[in-house]
């Protein structure tokens, strides 16, 4: 997850991201494993002989910090990321920043990956907006006050990711064949097997209920910061040609979303 080759490519601000994800993981890897004979031992009887699930993701966390600290990063780079696949594995690459790359990048991609599937999953704009900032706040170790989060809500690191309309528009014009598949976020919430079936459809995977067991368990749940109802109104004002013109595009996938003059 969150591999952000083709924005590290195409974005400037995001050409430093390999780097800097190099540097988190070591950090990661530093407070969870002692480099020792003694922890790689055990490290061995848990992830090859036991399969533990925690231990193989530090590993796996390890590998992935020695790929993003590779040079260069290039599209011999990339595809070496899904070498160790087997011929009978699906490949995915799960990266929410690919939606706002510029034509350039799309085009990159369409080149590099011509028989990619793409999903994107759509969300009320003002409840993402919120997420958004609820996560800027942690991430920016701000307190978790009202306050903070409507000063986050300004940010351009989240207003830029506003016009969603837009980015279908472009993405389905780059792959006018239908693999840009758009999906809903409520759905994870609401039916999550129901969205688990569409992206095991869209990616050509054999879907079955029993491989997702632990569907409904809440994974990373934001902080609880409370938004006032005038800040919710702001944000449906702010939003209110977006939410029309997605209410028009998907009527039936957003009929559950509040009224943004209500």
């Amino acid at each position: 997850k969150e591999v952000h080759y083709f924005d590290t490519v195409h974005v400037p601000a995001h050409q430093d991201f390999q780097a800097r994800r190099a540097r988190r993981s070591r950090q990661i890897m530093a407070h969870q494993i002692a480099p020792t004979i003694a922890h790689r031992a055990a490290l061995f009887v848990l992830t090859e002989l036991f399969r533990h699930r925690t231990a193989r993701r530090y590993v796996a966390e390890h590998r992935f910090a020695a790929a993003m600290a590779a040079d260069p990063i290039d599209d011999r780079w990339y595809a070496g990321l899904f070498a160790g696949a087997r011929p009978d594995q699906v490949t995915c690459d799960f990266t929410p920043a690919y939606a706002l790359l510029p034509d350039s990048g799309i085009a990159h991609m369409r080149r590099l990956c011509p028989d990619a599937q793409i999903l994107y999953i759509l969300r009320n704009p003002v409840e993402r907006a919120l997420s958004h900032a609820r996560m800027l706040v942690v991430r920016n170790q701000r307190p978790r006050t009202t306050e903070h989060l409507v000063e986050l809500l300004d940010s351009p690191v989240l207003t830029g990711q506003d016009d969603s309309l837009s980015i279908i528009d472009r993405w389905q014009a780059a792959w006018p064949d239908g693999r840009f598949k758009v999906l809903f976020f409520d759905d994870i919430a609401r039916q999550p097997q129901h969205l688990l079936r569409q992206v095991c459809a869209g990616v050509g995977l054999d879907y079955r209920e029993r491989y997702f067991k632990r569907a409904h368990r809440v994974v990373y749940p934001g902080p609880d910061i409370a938004v006032p109802d005038h800040v919710t109104m702001m944000l449906r004002q702010r939003y209110a040609d977006l939410l029309a013109g997605l209410r028009a595009r998907f009527p039936t996938q957003t009929a559950a979303w509040p009224d943004p003059q209500g």
